[in-house]
């Protein structure tokens, strides 16, 4: 069994760039992740581009910049199924 099956990766700027490609990879790995944007909707076609599977990617708005919101995504990844 691979060790990072079913594993969940919190991925800040998730939507674009180095943090997408971490995303599929960890994916492809076998993690569930969980990728914020300070743009919802961003981050939620990214989460759609990434996988079907909505199990799989928990999209979430957040900025790195304001602890609270920051402090709200990580929550969010806690209580969700992801």
């Amino acid at each position: 069994m691979n060790d990072l099956e079913n594993k969940v990766a919190y991925i800040t700027g998730g939507s674009k760039g180095i943090g997408y490609g971490i995303a599929e990879t960890l994916l492809k790995a076998g993690m569930k992740v969980a990728i914020t944007s300070r743009h919802s909707d961003a981050a939620k076609k990214a989460a759609q581009s990434l996988s079907k599977d909505e199990s799989k990617v928990l999209a979430l708005q957040s900025n790195v910049g304001d602890a609270a919101s920051e402090a709200k995504a990580v929550e969010e990844v806690i209580n969700s199924s992801c």
